[in-house]
């Protein structure tokens, strides 16, 4: 009997870096892992291919052999079944075989002021050139047209698992310390609106009421001076130090433990793909604040989850989303998000890697088109 064909996937990285791009290259690193039960996985980087050390550390030891990009470039050609996976936004292709690029959020649009428009080109650039694009965000999804000014064929979503998966919450308890504990897991960015939520935190004080916050996160690799420092230094000037605890990176074994520890979740974020971070604080039963965002309320939404919005540029309506977590009756929460942490366990990376397959089969001319069913008002996504 004649063994089954294995394809034989080359992962695009140059344009990430494995020391630094957490969000990205971990949904990446999950579900290429998992692909290789199907399939065999090259990664392409020059850096990496010279000296591949850090990428084993960082969980990339799955991989079949780090390559450079003029070797891919010979040996794909002359690999059946072979195809090439963008990693990145700005990635286009760069092989001489079938291609699939994988887009995560609409930042260089949403964030006019942090990409120029040799970003934005680049990332239309990229799209036309791919035969298929994958995205594991909703508003991409559904926004990508209308944002970026092109129509984008074979657009295809597939909802992931959580990055971190804490332990599943059903707490009872009003809370857990008598000063309120809050915790916002993100990469110290601009963006991120760290600032934002220290003014509302001022102003919750000014009320004669107190909380704490916990931020935690990567320093992002651009910044000259790393800007949990400035962070630092806000807190200290609005007299908030010992309420302020800039934890900076935690490993993942921490970071669940602090899910446990703390009374709820606030996410200030000016722009985000979708909402997986508040996801993981209802998943660990904390009552999830988050600033208004399409993509945040898209992604909950489908999920259908109760959580509260509020705008992170206004120190008041911080104020008020501090009170809510404080005050926020857990047991109803706890009840109403359920269905939630139900539907976040039906999710694998193993299911994720066999949708891929289904497009990856159907793009290098193995199968036909997979047609994707998406129910209104469900977070599950099927190919079909």
């Amino acid at each position: 009997m004649e063994t089954a064909r294995r394809p034989t996937v080359f992962f695009n990285g140059e344009r990430t870096n494995v020391d630094t791009t957490l969000g990205v290259l971990s949904f990446h690193r999950r579900m290429l892992a998992a692909l290789t039960e199907f399939a065999d996985v090259y990664f392409v980087q020059d850096r990496l291919a010279a000296d591949s050390s850090t990428a084993v550390r960082q969980g990339w030891g799955f991989v079949k052999e780090f390559v450079s990009l003029s070797r891919a470039a010979k040996l794909a050609p002359q690999t059946e079944l072979a195809i090439e996976l963008c990693a990145h936004h700005f990635q286009p292709p760069q092989l001489d075989i079938a291609n699939i690029n994988c887009i995560h959020d609409l930042h260089a649009f949403d964030l006019p002021w942090k990409y120029a428009d040799a970003h934005r080109n680049m990332l239309r650039q990229a799209l036309c050139e791919c035969r298929a694009v994958v995205t594991m965000f909703p508003r991409t999804y559904f926004d990508i047209e209308r944002v970026i000014g092109r129509s984008v064929t074979n657009l295809f979503l597939l909802e992931a698992p959580l990055l971190v998966k804490p332990a599943r919450g059903i707490e009872t308890a009003r809370g857990k310390t008598e000063v309120p504990q809050l915790l916002y897991p993100a990469q110290f960015q601009v963006h991120k609106n760290h600032m934002g939520l220290l003014k509302g935190l001022r102003a919750y004080f000014d009320c004669g009421k107190e909380a704490r916050f916990v931020f935690t996160g990567s320093d992002f690799a651009s910044d000259k001076v790393p800007l949990r420092m400035e962070i630092q230094h806000e807190a200290d000037r609005l007299g908030l130090s010992h309420y302020v605890n800039v934890a900076g990176k935690v490993e993942e074994n921490e970071l669940t433990d602090l899910y446990g520890a703390c009374d709820g979740m606030i996410v200030g974020s000016l722009a985000e793909g979708g909402a997986y971070v508040p996801l993981e604080g209802i998943y660990a039963g904390l009552p999830v604040a988050l600033h208004d965002l399409r993509s945040s309320r898209m992604h909950i939404e489908m999920h259908g989850a109760e959580v509260r919005y509020f705008d992170s540029t206004d120190p008041e309506s911080v104020a008020g989303a501090i009170a809510w977590l404080a005050t926020a009756n857990r047991s109803r929460l706890a009840e109403v998000n359920e269905p939630t942490r139900d539907s976040i366990d039906a999710r694998s990376w193993h299911s994720v890697a066999a949708a891929m397959m289904r497009i990856i089969d159907w793009v290098v001319g193995n199968k036909s088109r997979p047609v994707m069913s998406l129910a209104p008002g469900s977070a599950e996504v099927r190919l079909q």
